[in-house]
């Protein structure tokens, strides 16, 4: 809590649901009363309770499950923190795989997982950052996920691997 320059903490990077994830991988996300409203919520609050212990006035930072980052919306339950940071990562699915965009979809893909993200920060009134996009050198992808941060008002950091950029 006395690291001068510190911004804030964040819990965990890209949580799996395990076993529980054929039933997350859907637009709607998990299903009412399953991985997120349940162990994952309170999980983040247990966490955040005992950072706050700590630490009462950085940021926390957390974030969806995985699929979440391929447009599966979140069913997080509210966090009940003042100051809490909804930590979001935005790929087009396609890249998982290694392709390129070959239907030309992944703007219509990103643009569901900002709009998720501004559902989420509606409902609870967390700040948004998408703080993990990228990995490519490709011009045009990244000019246009830019584009889309600045469309959406959306801080952003970029990932990329050391030896980047692999995926297209």
């Amino acid at each position: 809590s006395g690291s001068p320059g510190l911004l804030g903490l964040e819990i965990l990077n890209e949580p799996w649901p395990g076993s529980k994830w054929p039933g997350c991988a859907s637009p709607q996300g998990c299903p009412a009363g399953g991985f997120d409203q349940t162990a994952f919520t309170s999980f983040y609050r247990r966490m955040i309770a005992a950072i706050r212990a700590a630490d009462p006035a950085h940021l926390i930072a957390y974030e969806p499950n995985l699929l979440y980052d391929y447009g599966a919306a979140t069913q997080l339950g509210k966090l009940g923190d003042p100051n809490l940071l909804f930590a979001f990562h935005n790929y087009c699915l396609a890249y998982a795989f290694g392709v390129a965009d070959p239907f030309g979809d992944c703007s219509v893909d990103e643009q569901v997982v900002y709009g998720n993200a501004e559902t989420r920060t509606s409902s609870t009134g967390d700040g948004l950052l998408m703080d993990e996009w990228g990995n490519s050198n490709d011009q045009t992808v990244l000019g246009r996920m830019t584009q889309e941060a600045d469309q959406h008002m959306d801080s952003w950091s970029f990932w990329a691997l050391e030896d980047c950029c692999n995926s297209p």
